[in-house]
């Protein structure tokens, strides 16, 4: 276990066969749907293959491999099945700039075993947690399982909507207490500058990620995303507005963003 990680990391890591460590979000339902999402024929390839071509898109839009140093340990949070992070690892390597470690949490989702397989085949003879090979863990935003000033990075690929107000808040004071003075935090989200757009965003939310009820997502417009992220004491590098190539009724924004020191915050 990396010097600084909580013990917490490795107690909670998922073992399948360990149903007592599952959280109370991944409940009976979504463990149903997402074991038939990797043992169905018909779904296993389907579910996987949609997921890394979308995974592809988002990262050549979002920018991100361009902010990630070699040799550099990040987390994403809300890191669902995977193929986001996996993704960035195999890129990063193929570019001559592997990665230390990116490890994801979530308390409502897990990697797929596809997933899984693909970087248990990628570090190869080098990999520690042969069961774990993406280095998941059952943990929240508002407790991350990581000394101070560990990380060179922290991600939040569309999760952070799913938080109301104060876990929101929460989160991302977490993930700046676990960045080196150096760190980026990095968030994609919709943007809903309109009803209409906060419509159609709820719509393809629940859509995508299999929820009865979003109402509550907490979607914001890009002036409240720039502000809310000034409130928190965040200072944004770069912000790269998007869409999807299947999906461009949803406005996207990917956000880098940095610790203000005290300079930044007197002035």
């Amino acid at each position: 276990m990396p010097e600084g990680m909580s013990e917490d990391f490795s107690k909670f890591s998922f073992v399948d066969s360990d149903r007592d460590s599952h959280p109370r979000d991944f409940g009976v339902i979504k463990e149903t749907i997402h074991r038939v999402q990797e043992i169905v024929p018909i779904l296993k390839g389907a579910v996987d293959d949609s997921l890394e071509n979308r995974a592809g898109e988002l990262i050549e839009k979002m920018g991100i491999e361009d902010y990630l140093k070699k040799d550099g340990q990040y987390l994403d949070v809300g890191t669902g099945k995977g193929h986001i992070i996996q993704r960035i690892l195999a890129d990063m390597e193929k570019s001559g700039n592997p990665l230390r470690g990116y490890y994801g949490i979530d308390v409502g989702d897990k990697p797929l075993e596809q997933v899984q397989k693909r970087e248990l085949a990628r570090q190869g003879d080098s990999v520690a947690n042969k069961d774990n090979p993406m280095n998941f863990a059952w943990a929240t935003a508002e407790e991350l399982p990581f000394g101070d000033e560990m990380l060179d990075g922290v991600s939040f690929d569309f999760s952070l909507h799913d938080l109301n107000q104060k876990h929101m808040s929460e989160a991302l004071s977490e993930a700046k207490r676990v960045i080196k003075p150096d760190g980026r935090i990095f968030v994609t989200e919709d943007i809903t500058d309109s009803a209409e757009e906060m419509a159609t965003a709820r719509s393809r939310d629940k859509m995508l990620n299999l929820k009865i009820d979003n109402d509550k997502s907490n979607f914001k417009s890009e002036q409240e995303w720039d502000d809310y992220f000034d409130q928190m004491g965040l200072e944004i590098v770069a912000k790269r507005p998007f869409t999807e190539d299947k999906n461009p009724k949803v406005k996207h924004a990917f956000y880098v963003l940095k610790l203000k020191t005290e300079k930044d915050i007197s002035e």
